[in-house]
């Protein structure tokens, strides 16, 4: 299981739109070797489907599929964008952290949402995924804050 490793956490990244941002995400876990090349297609279309499902608190949204069968390893990764873009259908809420998570089966689907749901009830952390300058310095404050299996 991988989460939040140093290099699976990028900083500052732009975009415009909320589509951009999830693909952003998917390409960047295909490039890193979590999923097959036909994940990102389905992330993004279970998007559409539901983008509501995809928010998770102040500021945050969690880029996911149903997909196991595309999923190559269990990982958690992040993705801060450089500017806030407005997620929903209904409300638009502005994202700024995009935690990508991937799965094999349900047990770790449900193990990686409640880690993302441990770093956002830490004020600490929290502050730092939004505050920190550079992807090792948030890796340093993140390793106090995450367990590693």
């Amino acid at each position: 299981m991988h989460i939040l490793e140093e290099n699976l956490i990028v900083l500052d990244v732009k975009v415009t739109t909320p589509e951009e941002a999830v693909l952003t995400v998917g390409n960047f876990l295909y490039e890193n070797g979590l999923v097959t090349k036909q994940y990102t297609q389905s992330i993004l279309s279970y998007f559409e489907k539901d983008i509501n499902s995809f928010l998770l608190g102040d500021m945050t949204a969690v880029v996911h599929s149903n997909e196991f069968n595309e999923t190559l390893d269990n990982a958690l990764v992040l993705i801060r964008l450089e500017h806030s873009v407005n997620f929903g259908k209904i409300t638009n809420r502005p994202v700024r952290l995009l935690f990508g998570l991937v799965s094999t089966d349900s047990e770790s689907d449900m193990q990686l949402h409640h880690h993302v749901l441990d770093l956002l009830h830490n004020k600490n952390a929290f502050s730092a995924l939004l505050t920190e300058k550079t992807s090792e310095s948030l890796y340093e404050v993140l390793k106090t804050h995450t367990f590693k299996e």
